[in-house]
Order: C-alpha cells, then structure tokens, then sequence
C-alpha cells in the first residue's frame, strides 16, 4: 500500500499526526483500518481515534436544529476533547491515525502531519448510509432525510469553507 509506505516514513520527535477525512458513508474508517494494519506490519505502534468519539451533547449538536447543516458542521464535534485526543500519545514514533468527519476544517489543520480525504458520490454514500444507519437514525425515509437536508449540505459547507 503507497500510502502506508508514505505514512510510515513520517517521523518526528513526537507522535505523528495524520487525518482521514471525508464525508459521512465515503469509507474513510474502512480505508483507516486498511491503513492502521499495514502501519502495524511494518512495525509502526497506531493510535486510531474516530471523530464519532467526541460528539457534543445532543442539546448542542441540534440547538439549531435537527436538520441544520450549520449545527452539523459547526456544532457535532467537540473540537477539545478531539484535539486533546489526538494530543494524548506522548510516545515519538507513534502514529496517531484519526478518521472522521470535517478534520480538515482551518482551526485543526495545524495538528496533521498527513492529511487524507476519502470521498464517494452521494448517491454511493446514501446506499451505505440507507444500509448502516437505519437503526440508529430511524427509518429509511428518515435517514434519507437527514442525508439530503443536514449531512450532505453540512459537508457543502465544510466544502466551501476548508476545501478539503
């Protein structure tokens, strides 16, 4: 794999700090776990951390509503606890593997040493969503909703905003 041969020779007098970025459904924590075992085989020690460890509470997430793709860009995550997260390894030569949602947005470009972006059509990413995440977000017609209305015009903003 080209890219684990790219990650793995990053070096640093600290843990090394890379971004698997990408909208929701694009396969960035398939493509992170590919990566993080080919890290692993050649030797590297891998911290993964997700995005989706560190959301903020519900009240906050949807105080500007359930559908607002502003409060899904601006509100989901809680930016401290990821940044302390990733901040967490103490140990040089570790590579701290992070995947998830908007990584790439300007105030945490500073904190990767790589930066990836995984992206699929939308359509590709609605059949993933339909299929996966029915049981957390309710209905087929309501994942869809929440595809068309809060997630994929949230990710337009992060588009617009960080151009990943």
């Amino acid at each position: 794999m080209v890219v684990a041969d790219r990650v793995g020779a990053l070096r640093a007098p600290r843990p090394v700090c890379v971004a698997v970025d990408g909208p929701d459904a694009a396969g960035k924590t398939t493509f992170a776990g590919v990566l993080g075992d080919a890290l692993r085989e050649r030797g590297r020690v891998v911290v993964p951390l997700a995005v989706d460890d560190h959301p903020r509470p519900e009240e906050v997430r949807h105080a500007r509503g359930r559908d607002s793709p502003e409060g899904y860009y601006r509100d989901a995550v809680d930016q401290d606890a990821l940044i302390a997260a990733v901040g967490a390894p103490t140990e040089p030569g570790t590579i701290v593997l992070c995947e998830g949602i908007f990584l790439l947005r300007p105030e945490l470009l500073g904190m990767w040493d790589l930066t990836i972006h995984v992206t699929a059509p939308f359509e590709t990413r609605l059949l993933r969503a339909l299929a996966r995440h029915v049981p957390q977000l309710g209905t087929p017609t309501e994942v869809e909703h929440l595809y068309r209305t809060r997630y994929e015009p949230g990710q337009d903003l992060y588009r617009a905003e960080a151009h990943p």
